[in-house]
């Protein structure tokens, strides 16, 4: 029988699959090779027309991951932009050549056109596509996690939010949110600078900050489970 496919869309919180990281941990303990992986900053938009490509490559055997990620991100002339993106510009980030170019066109012809209405329609547009697209695959080992938490997407199997398990987890281990915003934000650097260094938000392997195995053990991947 061939090996399952682990196929992962979404952001920097599935955008690592090096030794160590809950990604290779989650193929490992499903018995999957990891086919397909999200994107550092990645906007819902490029994480559904990326899954709406894959889908007839997906296997009945194989398992598929969504990642949600905040609908205030944006994709232009092939970069990703979001609010965080504008605060670490703030925070003086040194960005690779050209990109402030970029941004200086993005505040002025598409982020001027943001607000919450736009934001809510948006949400509920890649809600319906995303949900038509999983609906479709030929697996039936799916699942989605949102890592925000606050919006009512539609469940395949179930909905969890890893940004607020992993918030918890540092909490409760004595770190303190200026603390947790320090490591995320090393790790948002490390994604605007487009560094293959982000840790999917969970900590370095071996480090202070590695709660992987927590999250894990916090996740329901019944629905991937082989019967």
């Amino acid at each position: 029988m061939t090996k399952s496919k682990l196929w992962l869309f979404g952001d920097s919180y599935v955008a690592n699959k090096r030794p160590g990281t809950w990604i290779h941990k989650i193929a490992k303990q499903l018995n999957c090779t990891i086919e397909h992986i999200g994107e550092d900053s990645s906007s819902l938009e490029v994480a559904a027309w990326e899954l709406h490509c894959c889908k007839n490559q997906i296997a009945h055997n194989d398992k598929v991951i969504f990642m949600f990620t905040q609908p205030h991100r944006m994709t232009f002339k092939g970069k990703h932009f979001s609010v965080p993106t504008l605060e670490a510009i703030d925070l003086g980030y040194k960005l690779p050549e050209g990109v402030d170019e970029d941004i200086a066109l993005w505040k002025k012809h598409y982020a001027r056109f943001i607000d919450d209405t736009y934001l809510e329609h948006k949400k509920t547009i890649h809600e319906g596509f995303i949900t038509y697209t999983l609906e479709e695959l030929a697996t039936d080992k799916v699942i989605e996690l949102d890592f925000y938490g606050d919006l009512d997407f539609r469940g395949i199997n179930h909905r969890q939010g890893i940004s607020g398990i992993a918030s918890a987890i540092y909490h409760s281990k004595g770190y303190s949110d200026a603390d947790i915003r320090i490591q995320y934000e090393s790790q948002q650097h490390c994604a605007v600078l487009n560094k293959a260094t982000c840790w999917n938000h969970m900590g370095v392997p071996g480090s202070q900050w590695d709660i992987v195995d927590e999250v894990i053990e916090q996740v329901d991947l019944s629905a991937l489970q082989d019967v």
